[in-house]
């Protein structure tokens, strides 16, 4: 059976202490050759991280400095999924704590909401814990791959917990 070419997106990861992360997709280096550290656990958690724009390929490996046992998932769609070109209108993000972020179509970057920077600063309204949030792309967004990726920050502690792009309708195009 051949296997299909994957668009990873990000890897859960449930660890206790400060790891740095290697994430390699069919040998290439996609975090950086040193990896990223990532933020302190005082007790196991999972996180999601994000994985950089152009994280395609077929086999997605992780290693880390960590020497317990760790879980770990990749989150991915195949290729064959981001076939049709699409205007998009927003993505749907449900996160915890406060982090930036950067919006991508098809590996080109976007300045989201309007604005003059690439990243936009998402922070939880109202005291709460977690928030769903959506971040706007420009007008006449079209591409094929949208993207989303957190910047990976040892002293940020938020993190994306689920992402939607959604797409304007068929008579909008």
């Amino acid at each position: 059976m051949i296997k299909e070419r994957q668009v990873f997106q990000s890897i859960l990861i449930e660890y206790l202490g400060q790891p740095v992360l290697n994430v390699t997709v069919d040998g290439k280096d996609i975090l950086t050759a040193k990896g990223k550290t990532l933020p302190e656990h005082t007790v196991r958690e999972t996180r999601r991280v994000s994985l950089p724009k152009g994280a395609h390929g077929y086999v997605a490996q992780m290693s880390s400095n960590l020497t317990d046992v760790t879980r770990t998932q990749f989150e991915s769609q195949p290729e064959a999924n981001f076939s049709s070109n699409i205007l998009f209108h927003y993505y749907e993000v449900t996160f915890n704590g406060t982090l930036q972020v950067k919006l991508f179509v098809d590996e080109l970057p976007i300045r989201p909401n309007d604005n003059i920077s690439k990243s936009v600063s998402l922070i939880p309204r109202k005291g709460k814990r977690q928030d769903t949030i959506r971040i706007y792309f420009p007008p006449l967004a079209y591409g094929y791959i949208p993207h989303i990726e957190q910047i990976i920050s040892s002293a940020q502690k938020g993190q994306i917990l689920s992402a939607r792009p959604v797409a304007l309708p068929v008579k909008f195009t």
